[in-house]
């Protein structure tokens, strides 16, 4: 202790704290194996969060990012003293807030192709208007690019309602 009662630590530790409103208080994250009414609460609130995090709802992610933000995620995931519940729903919000929905993009897409539409292509003789009757038949047996008059929209008509 130095002069005025300020203290100079040479290693700090870093540390989480989890605030409990009924008490008015917060304790340590790791301190909550000794208190398995908070402990449960806590787990149960990450589970409550990783169900609305659910099927990539996107605007309650990003509400839930402000009240668990990068910095508590990584301090939890680094940390190897975390009890396993809070562990798992840590784990468990990270891929439900991160994750998911890009590994669920990924696979609604993973049969999707895109063609770039460039000059030389157009000039392909691959196209079926370009060729004559006799070798469509047998470019109809094979793969080929059709014409562009041959292509059908994949996406959904919008139909608006009249007021």
């Amino acid at each position: 202790m130095f002069g005025d009662g300020v203290f100079f630590v040479e290693d700090p530790v870093q540390m989480q704290a989890v605030y409990i409103p009924e008490d008015d208080r917060c304790t340590d994250i790791l301190g909550l194996v000794e208190d398995e009414d908070n402990l449960n609460f806590c787990s149960n609130t990450l589970t409550l969060y990783n169900a609305i995090c659910a099927q990539g709802n996107n605007r309650v992610s990003h509400e839930i990012c402000k009240l668990v933000d990068e910095k508590q995620l990584m301090y939890c995931v680094k940390n190897p003293y975390l009890c396993g519940a809070i562990r798992i729903g840590i784990h468990n919000l990270l891929i439900a807030l991160h994750f998911e929905p890009h590994v669920k993009a990924r696979s609604l897409t993973s049969n999707e192709f895109i063609i770039p539409l460039s000059s030389l292509l157009r000039k392909n003789h691959l196209s079926r208007s370009q060729i004559s009757a006799e070798q469509q038949h047998v470019m109809a047996q094979s793969t080929y690019i059709p014409a562009m008059e041959n292509f059908l929209s994949v996406r959904p008509k919008l139909i608006k309602e009249e007021e």
